[in-house]
């Protein structure tokens, strides 16, 4: 089975906001792409990891989760110093 990087990026919001829009969309991923290895952010569930560091830009934000989020876990989340949010990881497939 393989797994493809998937993230989306949010406009300034707190937490709990956040954690709701992208459980939406999770639902919404699933719905459109089906609740099994469709390689879309539906498979992975929720908001696992509430990243400490900031990050400068929405590239620097996905490159990281990209290289320290692990397949089957459950969405990284990032704040970007504008304060929106890189929310991703690695999806099964």
């Amino acid at each position: 089975m393989g797994a493809s990087f998937e993230y989306e990026t949010y406009q300034k919001q707190t937490k709990d906001e956040l954690r709701k829009q992208f459980s939406n969309d999770v639902e919404e991923d699933q719905y459109m792409n089906g609740h099994s290895y469709s390689g879309g952010i539906g498979m992975l569930g929720g908001i696992g990891t509430w990243l400490e560091k900031t990050f400068n830009t929405e590239a620097e934000a996905a490159n990281y989760i990209c290289d320290k989020h692990q397949k089957w876990d459950a969405a990284m989340a990032a704040q970007l110093t504008d304060g929106s949010w890189v929310v991703g990881g690695w999806c099964s497939s």
